[in-house]
């Protein structure tokens, strides 16, 4: 449950993380009906602070 936020329906969530690794990386639902709807977006790093 760590890394788990419940987002209330139309409601936005800021998340702050230390990125030290690069790259193309998906945020998801891991409920597979969620994923299949489209509850899932990128995050996408470049490695600049």
């Amino acid at each position: 449950m760590r890394d788990t936020v419940l987002v209330p329906a139309r409601a936005a969530v800021p998340v702050a993380f230390d990125g030290d690794n690069p790259g193309r990386w998906l945020f998801h639902c891991h409920n597979l009906f969620h994923m299949a709807t489209g509850m899932m977006t990128e995050l996408a790093y470049d490695g600049i602070a």
